[in-house]
């Protein structure tokens, strides 16, 4: 862990050379390699109210954004045989890379586990994530260190994912769209609904607040993420080439840092907006542990109930 501090280190000195302000360079920080002391009470206090805070933890939507550059990298080497063997350990590879670079956290690592064996599975001819897949993250996470459980951000983050896998399949029976943005903006919909309502009794237990606006925020935010993380990638190019002094390069990484910064700056905004709306948090609403677990019981027990009624209507 010391060694992939001091990695990590490196590389928020080297985000320095992108030239961005303060809010900038604190969100591009955290957003990329989870660091978010830099972060100012106030950026932090707009995210979380706007039910964004998660993507400022490096968790299981960044990872799986570096997974899809690093699938396209290697697309080369094909879909089939060995090639795709080895197309499959070079991601692990560039993966664990990156976790080790993100300072290997609880919610880098569950992640990493989960896309490695999920990556193992493809090489053999398996596909998709399931239960067990999360199941083996964990146990291999709380054999490395028990007291994990006992971690909110291992809980909330294990939570989610649990939330997704259950709740998304049931959310997208509801409603199947057939455009492509229809269907892209409904999954959107669905994959936040379907994590917020796992983590929000565990946001009531530890802090007692709930974000009002987080399916509107969610919808327009985590697109841009990914915009974000990929353009980062050209940026971080340009740094290094423009060090051979040619002009060309100089003029390209100022281009493609004005749009890092505008795309930086228009998320900030969207966030610091939402939190501005009227009662954007739900507050002061502590619950106990044990109300905690009966909220997590009436939700699933609320959501089984009214999707077998829409599904005997629909037989």
């Amino acid at each position: 862990y010391v060694l992939a501090q001091r990695f990590r280190k490196k590389a928020l000195e080297f985000y320095r050379l992108f030239e961005l302000d303060n809010d900038g360079y604190s969100f591009i920080s955290a957003l990329t390699l989870g660091y978010k002391h830099d972060l100012t009470n106030e950026l932090q206090e707009a995210f979380r109210a706007s039910g964004t805070s998660h993507v400022l933890a490096v968790s299981g939507l960044h990872v799986g954004i570096i997974y899809a550059i690093f699938a396209f990298l290697f697309s080369f080497l094909g879909k089939t045989g060995k090639r795709f063997v080895l197309q499959q350990i070079l991601i692990i590879i560039a993966l664990w890379f990156y976790a080790f670079l993100a300072g290997l956290s609880p919610s880098v690592l569950r992640a990493t586990i989960m896309l490695t064996i999920a990556s193992i599975g493809f090489a053999a001819g398996k596909k998709g994530f399931t239960y067990n897949t999360l199941a083996a993250a964990a146990f291999l996470l709380l054999a490395h260190n028990p007291y994990n459980l006992f971690d909110v951000g291992f809980q909330m983050s294990f939570t989610a994912v649990l939330a997704i896998l259950y709740f998304n399949p049931l959310l997208n029976k509801l409603y199947r769209p057939r455009k492509k943005a229809k269907k892209y903006v409904w999954n959107l919909f669905t994959v936040s609904t379907a994590a917020q309502i796992g983590v929000f009794p565990i946001a009531l237990h530890y802090f007692g607040t709930f974000p009002t606006y987080f399916f509107v925020a969610n919808m327009l935010i985590v697109p841009m993420i990914g915009i974000i993380i990929y353009t980062c990638i050209p940026v971080i190019i340009t740094v290094l080439a423009k060090q051979s002094g040619l002009a060309v390069f100089g003029w390209l990484f100022a281009v493609f840092g004005w749009v890092l910064k505008a795309l930086i700056n228009f998320v900030l905004q969207i966030v610091y907006f939402i939190e501005s709306f009227p009662y954007s948090q739900f507050t002061d609403g502590y619950v106990s542990a044990v109300q905690m677990f009966l909220l997590l019981i009436i939700v699933v027990s609320v959501f089984r109930f009214f999707h077998n009624k829409q599904l005997k209507k629909g037989s």
